[in-house]
């Protein structure tokens, strides 16, 4: 411990009169490197003239140093010190007497109790020091280069260092290897990285890629295009002293989306691991059960909301985003609405001026026509007034969702905590998401039926009868068409789909009799 004191020695750093030896300071706390405080500092800086001379500029001048403490600066920009004699790193303001001494306060309490404690440090570990905001507040925890760990002296639990869902002592050694990374990218300047870890990710890169170019269910937290680009990069390192720390840096924040991902997959679990993207396993939490009315809405709807809801639930397996995924989610449903948006302010002009013909032509015609004037001019004022909805709801969602495009995984968990229900679930959103397009196949409805009536404006039985026909076989054949092309779709998926699995459990309950009856209540 003497030599502990020794080193610790208050000295003024040279910036003012010393006060801090009346400072109070609460015993450091543990934390992690995720809990960081560093993007969340407030900072204030008023400019005032400089007086200088020549040797401001000369090479390697980095203004006031202190003592015991070296001074590195990260490649982001921010100041940290190093004090290889005691290992211990700080990202205060060791310039500032204050603070200084608010630092030597603490490892003064942290050193002497884990001397307290019969705890022998090795020369691959360090301790990490951490002012908060508040005046007497301090953080710590200790990193072991070796391992590539961070640890504690003592005891510690999950719940209270805000590490969750850990399922086994495995998946926390991940975590808290993935938490080495993190402060690893913070700290990167002062500590030589052991070259196998570059190999080690150049492996993991190289895996990635393959793995996502041959898969579109793969777990890797990286595009095949981002693995490419990150590749490149760090096969090119030199290694040498000026570029080292940048590239330590570089390659611990890519470690870190990968440990995140192992973490967050179970990797190496006994139990085995999630093998595919879209694989759910079981934590514990009761799936949302589908509403009762949501199918029946999803059939009004054209089966819309059943579609979007699986993107979604494909989307958000055990609440896991990716970044390629949630841009593609995306840039789909912009263009899906650029497109609708696009035909419903067409076919809008077309319901007005459908409908202005009809209303300037009406009392030239006998009964039959008048009648179908009412039906038709109705008709084309519904569909104007939903294609103007479907407009309006597309613009305002192409304006919600086209900046996510170029946005992370991050904005997708926190836009669809924001969206989830805690009664329905996703299915509001689902419904939400589908509307445009709902709406505009309502108004093509809307639509084929003003012209209809238009077609059938005539006295002439045979004229009638003739137009009559042709407009059965051409829905007939529409709705043949679309049967066929949603022939692929699972029975719950969509409208049509639903509809002749209906169709068919009706003919088979009041035609079959005996064991057909048994299939038939198979089919419902």
């Amino acid at each position: 411990m003497d030599n502990i004191t020794n080193t610790l020695k208050i000295t003024s750093t040279g910036t003012g009169t010393s006060h801090y030896s009346s400072e109070r300071l609460h015993f450091p706390r543990k934390t992690t490197p995720s809990q960081s405080l560093r993007y969340c500092r407030s900072k204030s800086y008023i400019p005032s003239p400089q007086r200088f001379g020549p040797q401001i500029s000369l090479r390697g001048h980095s203004g006031e140093t202190v003592p015991s403490w070296s001074q590195y600066v990260h490649p982001e920009g921010l100041r940290y010190y190093y004090n290889s004699s005691l290992r211990v790193v700080t990202d205060a303001n060791m310039n500032n007497d204050r603070i200084y001494g608010l630092v030597v306060l603490a490892l003064q309490h942290l050193l002497a109790w884990v001397h307290a404690l019969d705890f022998k440090r090795g020369d691959s570990q360090e301790i990490v020091l951490e002012l908060t905001e508040e005046e007497d507040g301090c953080n710590y925890y200790m990193v072991d280069h070796e391992l590539q760990t961070i640890f504690y002296a003592d005891e510690a639990n999950t719940e209270d260092l805000d590490i969750r869902n850990m399922v086994s002592t495995s998946q926390l050694n991940l975590e808290l290897q993935r938490q080495y990374w993190v402060y690893l990218e913070y700290f990167p300047m002062h500590k030589e990285l052991n070259p196998s870890a570059r190999l080690h990710l150049i492996g993991m890169l190289n895996h990635s890629t393959i793995d996502t170019l041959s898969s579109n269910n793969s777990t890797s937290v990286l595009s095949s295009s981002q693995s490419k680009n990150y590749l490149d990069i760090i096969q090119n390192f030199t290694g040498a002293p000026e570029s080292r720390g940048y590239e330590t840096c570089i390659i611990a924040r890519v470690m870190e989306d990968f440990l995140r991902g192992r973490v967050i997959h179970f990797y190496g679990e006994a139990e085995g691991a999630r093998l595919a993207r879209r694989e759910y396993i079981d934590e514990g939490e009761e799936a949302d059960p589908q509403s009762f009315w949501f199918k029946p809405v999803s059939w009004l709807l054209f089966g819309q909301p059943s579609k979007k809801l699986q993107l979604i639930e494909a989307l958000t397996v055990n609440s896991i985003f990716y970044k390629d995924s949630w841009k593609e989610f995306n840039a789909s449903h912009v263009s899906e609405w650029k497109r609708t948006t696009t035909m419903a302010l067409t076919l809008m002009i077309v319901d007005i001026l459908s409908i202005t013909y009809l209303y300037e032509s009406q009392g030239k015609h006998q009964i039959i026509s008048n009648i179908m004037f009412q039906i038709g001019w109705h008709a084309g004022a519904m569909s104007a007034m939903s294609c103007f909805g479907s407009l309006i709801l597309g613009l305002t969602a192409i304006s919600v969702h086209e900046p996510y495009c170029s946005s992370h995984a991050g904005d997708a968990a926190s836009y669809f905590k924001n969206a989830y229900n805690e009664v329905y679930g996703y299915q509001p959103l689902a419904i939400v998401l589908g509307l445009p397009y709902v709406m505009l196949l309502w108004a093509l409805l809307g639509t084929g039926v003003t012209f209809m009536s238009l077609a059938l404006r005539n006295e002439n039985i045979w004229s009638m009868s003739i137009l009559g026909s042709v407009v059965l076989l051409m829905v007939g054949l529409i709705i043949w068409a679309v049967r066929a092309l949603h022939s692929g779709e699972r029975e719950e998926g969509g409208v049509f789909s639903s509809l002749c699995s209906t169709v068919v459990a009706i003919r088979n309950n009041v035609f079959c009799r005996g064991d057909a009856s048994l299939k038939s209540m198979d089919i419902v």
